[in-house]
């Protein structure tokens, strides 16, 4: 995973987790948000935390 692939993914997961967790966002109601969007943020973290966990202790250079 590159420094701007995991850059993005950042951002995706705080993207979702403004959809989800914010009133703001009335786009949807909130069922439906969580239906859509939970399942997203899911996918996310996990990528996130597999790479995290893949590269433990070893000195990443981007």
């Amino acid at each position: 995973m590159t420094l701007g692939e995991l850059i993005e993914l950042k951002k995706k997961i705080e993207v979702y987790k403004s959809i989800l967790f914010e009133d703001e966002v009335k786009i949807l109601s909130q069922e439906e948000r969580f239906e859509f969007w939970l399942p997203k943020l899911d996918a996310a973290q996990e990528k996130l935390s597999k790479f995290i966990l893949d590269n433990e202790g070893k000195d990443l250079i981007f």
